[in-house]
């Protein structure tokens, strides 16, 4: 990260993106979370989950993400991986993509989550990149022209492609890096103010709808 002087958090700063089955409200069935200090020549570590849904995943949405029924079929189902997943996402700051949507369907399995924050990405590429076209994650990867090296040992199990958690994990990291870059900020506080989603323990989440997830 070229930004240098911005200090950061003291909590983990995780990168999530998560798949839905197409379903209203959707059911859970690929998570990622990268962990990352944002600080160059830094490991960054990947943990991804496909999930079995309780309701089959459409069609429609198999067109997007590429994931069939069949892939996800000898998986393990939700409560069987439910507390390994909070374990790494409690008390950590969330930067996801269009972020209000990762948080509701989290916050849906998980309503015992309490993150120390969610940051959009996209936020803060409305607000850096005005000039944009569409602020979808692809185009924004494009327009910025992050093609990222995508090593073996990261995507060995994964697919290449975007709408998979584990592509679009990376993907927010690096584009959330190249508009620190750019932004000038010198604390987290300021980062905040620009892309923080507010989120209230006091009201229950709005449910994401199909179509949503991708």
């Amino acid at each position: 990260m070229k930004n240098e002087k911005l200090s950061l958090p003291p909590e983990p700063i995780l990168f999530v993106d998560t798949e839905g089955n197409g379903h209203s409200p959707p059911d859970l069935i690929e998570i990622s979370i990268l962990k990352s200090n944002l600080e160059a020549k830094k490991k960054e570590d990947i943990y991804n989950w496909l999930i079995k849904p309780p309701n089959p995943i459409n069609r429609i949405v198999t067109k997007i993400h590429g994931l069939k029924n069949s892939d996800v079929e000898n998986c393990p189902v939700w409560d069987e991986i439910k507390d390994e997943v909070h374990s790494h996402l409690n008390g950590a700051w969330l930067i996801a993509h269009n972020a209000k949507v990762d948080y509701n369907i989290i916050k849906m399995h998980i309503p015992e989550w309490e993150p120390a924050g969610i940051i959009d990405t996209m936020k803060l590429a409305k607000h850096f990149l005005p000039e944009a076209t569409s602020y979808s994650l692809e185009n924004l990867i494009n327009f910025t022209k992050l093609h990222f090296h995508k090593s073996k040992s990261f995507y060995r199990d994964q697919s290449n492609s975007f709408h998979r958690a584990s592509y679009d994990a990376k993907a927010t990291s690096k584009l959330f890096s190249y508009l620190l870059s750019k932004s000038g900020f010198r604390n987290w506080s300021e980062v905040c103010e620009v892309c923080q989603v507010n989120i209230s323990k006091k009201i229950k989440p709005i449910l994401p709808q199909q179509g949503e997830l991708w």
